[in-house]
């Protein structure tokens, strides 16, 4: 038998562009995932309007951006919109049948292109350039709503369901769902990046494996001159200690150069 594959509902049915909530236009949902063009017939009413008759430009760019994110979030789901600019080429008339449409014209990365069109019998009316980004699931956990709609949706995953002939059903979750288990590993990454910053910026991790050059005294210091022995390391070459008013000593000896340096002067405690 084959596998259920089980994801969430892609918007809330309270949204306000393709959901049930009241003074929503109620967009209906792409037909299958995975599409690159969307299109759907709908109105405005006296709840939209700016001017007497006419659609309040807000509600103009909130319904392109509702079928430009309908279009990206049913292509790569999740979606969200990154940034969207919206040009108005006639005033939109409320009570008026409309068509908006949404084109997927590229993807890079996370990142997906889409252009919105707004048009009723007489022409284009507004028109927008949009730019969706892929997000994980976990974006959606940062409100109290949020965490609800996906408990509320996670629930039913965690019992076992059968088929009507009592048969077992797999359900599929989708990747990353469990918010708990991927912040926990957020974390652990993130203390692990910054040990290994610390761990770089203080540098005595590198030149202990070897990766950078490392000096070393040669011999007592006489004569406030001191004999230093450099070697490369294998992310670097040897160090050069001609800044700190060091000379180099004859060529190469097997893997060690040495370096002819003023002597540190420590001084201790004067005695009266």
């Amino acid at each position: 038998m084959a596998r259920a594959r089980v994801i969430p509902p892609q918007h809330d049915p309270a949204c306000w562009g393709c959901g049930d909530a009241p003074g929503g236009i109620h967009l209906p949902h792409p037909v299958e995932e995975g599409t690159t063009e969307y299109e759907a017939w709908f109105q405005f009413d006296e709840r939209h309007q700016g001017g007497p008759g006419f659609v309040h430009g807000g509600m103009v760019a909130a319904a392109l951006d509702e079928a430009c994110g309908l279009l990206a979030t049913w292509y790569r789901f999740p979606a969200v919109t990154a940034r969207i600019f919206v040009r108005y080429r006639q005033p939109v008339e409320i009570n008026t049948e409309l068509l908006v449409k949404a084109t997927l014209t590229g993807e890079r990365g996370r990142r997906l292109r889409v252009r919105g069109e707004l048009v009723d019998g007489s022409g284009l009316l507004a028109e927008a350039r949009a730019a969706f980004l892929h997000v994980p699931l976990e974006h959606f956990l940062a409100t109290p709503e949020g965490r609800a709609a996906a408990d509320a949706w996670d629930r039913p995953l965690k019992r076992r369901t059968r088929t009507a002939d009592g048969a077992a059903l797999r359900v599929n979750r989708p990747c990353g769902w469990d918010g708990s288990r991927m912040i926990k590993r957020i974390v652990l990454v993130g203390v692990l990046v910054l040990a290994l910053m610390i761990a770089v910026k203080d540098g005595r991790v590198l030149r202990e494996t070897g990766l950078t050059g490392v000096c070393t005294p040669a011999q007592a210091a006489t004569e406030g001159v001191q004999l230093e022995a450099c070697r490369a390391g294998k992310l670097a070459g040897r160090p050069d200690l001609s800044r700190q008013g060091c000379t180099t000593v004859g060529g190469l000896t097997g893997t060690y150069q040495y370096w002819r340096c003023p002597a540190v002067v420590v001084s201790g405690p004067s005695g009266h």
